[in-house]
């Protein structure tokens, strides 16, 4: 059930190095993100995969809080291709973005991996780093890094549900 993968879903800032995550893996992840939705159908999500150490090495230099990507050994950087839009969807790609990173998150923790998920977006900073860092063109729009990897422990199932966050009309 959908809903245990979303009670079981967390940040995992420790991984096993010894444990990477296949290529096969990673594709099954980024099919996940491309089947969520998009505003206007114009799926301009993209996905950047870094496994070389060293590039790993440069993300870590100029992103303060992705150290986990050391042993998780895997990043998926989340961008979005701003010339895919249009008048009605200007903007909306965010939106999609962050759709399609919770789609990976979810498959991710359905199939055992752990993640967590860094913001890159909207710190102009960051969002200039990584386009360099990355050899991004001006139209590439870096969203978010996603650390992959095997867990070192696992979690159990937690509830988050406040029925107080929930208003009737």
């Amino acid at each position: 059930m959908v809903l245990e993968e979303i009670q079981k879903r967390r940040s995992i800032r420790t991984y096993d190095p010894t444990r990477k995550v296949s290529r096969e893996q990673i594709t099954e992840l980024c099919e996940a993100g491309m089947l969520a939705p998009s505003a206007c159908s114009l799926y301009p999500v993209e996905y950047v995969i870094i496994t070389d150490a060293r590039q790993i090495e440069q993300i870590i230099k100029i992103h303060p809080y992705v150290s986990a990507l050391k042993t998780a050994g895997t990043a998926i950087v989340v961008v979005a291709d701003t010339s895919k839009t249009n008048a009605v969807a200007r903007g909306m790609y965010i939106a999609d973005c962050g759709a399609a990173t919770e789609n990976i998150l979810l498959q991710a923790t359905k199939m055992g991996l752990g993640t967590c998920w860094f913001g890159i977006w909207p710190n102009e900073k960051l969002v200039e780093n990584f386009r360099s860092v990355l050899g991004l063109p001006r139209n590439i729009e870096p969203f978010c890094c996603i650390a992959v990897g095997t867990p070192l422990e696992q979690f159990g199932s937690r509830g988050k549900f406040d029925e107080k966050k929930i208003r009737w009309m």
